[in-house]
């Protein structure tokens, strides 16, 4: 046997499903340790005692501790799960589970012991996946507001989320940038996302974007420059199969049908 794997959902205080992958594999080499695209996470179960000194992201290695000679190869296999059923293990692997370690990319809060309880045969497989995609947010959300802080050029220790809602709604009207271009109303749903400590579905490169966007439009006492309106009319420009009319009010003139035209 060289790897096997299983699928693993599980799910968050929110309710939200995240899908990952759990390994079993002979050695280091037999085992595909990064998770795929679509994969939230990967768990990978090393059959015997092995050095390692990282992992991939989103993955955690499960290195067992020695085992005991009497131990052997065929009591030590994990059994596919049936349908609807929680991957088990025997008691020996269990146990030299929770003696061994667990290497990850990121500091988790989570001991072996904890994941491979000695008087149960089924591993908490689903605090280490939580532990994963808590991590792999964390870091996330941070890279984020790094950005945010890079692009608004704030002060060191300058509260990043705070700023940015100071420049989407200053507290006179006239200075704010308009509420209805797509930049500011990106990055007003990248600031409630972050601001419940979830990822935003606006890319880095997208939140990039939209800063600099934003920026333009930071008045000074002055009207706003010819390249923010410039950016502005661009961007509110109709895409094919738009609507040709909007409100009054909505700054965008309704396109005209051509006289003997259709």
């Amino acid at each position: 046997m060289s790897a096997r794997a299983w699928p693993f959902v599980v799910h968050d205080a929110r309710g939200d499903a995240h899908r990952g992958v759990v390994r079993y594999a002979t050695s280091l080499r037999s085992a595909a340790l990064a998770p795929s695209d679509a994969d939230a996470f990967a768990i990978v179960l090393l059959a015997a005692p092995a050095d390692v000194a990282s992992a991939p992201e989103r993955t955690a290695i499960c290195v067992p501790a020695r085992l005991s000679a009497r131990a052997t190869e065929a009591t030590l296999r994990p059994q596919p799960p049936a349908p609807g059923a929680a991957l088990t293990l025997v008691p020996e692997r269990m146990a030299a589970y929770a003696g061994g370690i667990i290497v990850a990319a990121a500091a988790l809060a989570i001991a072996p012991a904890d994941l491979f309880p000695a008087d149960g045969d089924r591993p908490r497989f689903d605090e280490l996946a939580l532990a994963l995609v808590e991590a792999a947010g964390i870091e996330t959300i941070a890279a984020y507001t790094a950005l945010i802080r890079h692009e608004l050029r704030l002060a060191p220790g300058a509260d990043a989320l705070l700023e940015l809602e100071q420049r989407l709604t200053p507290p006179e009207p006239d200075e704010r940038p308009p509420r209805r271009a797509p930049a500011v109303l990106r990055l007003a749903a990248v600031l409630t996302t972050l601001r419940d400590r979830r990822v935003p579905a606006s890319s880095l490169e997208q939140v990039a974007d939209d800063l600099r966007v934003l920026r333009l439009f930071a008045r000074d006492g002055v009207g706003w420059p010819r390249a923010a309106l410039a950016r502005l009319l661009t961007d509110v420009q109709p895409t094919p199969g738009a609507a040709s009319r909007t409100r009054r009010g909505d700054g965008v003139v309704p396109r005209r049908r051509p006289k003997g035209g259709r």
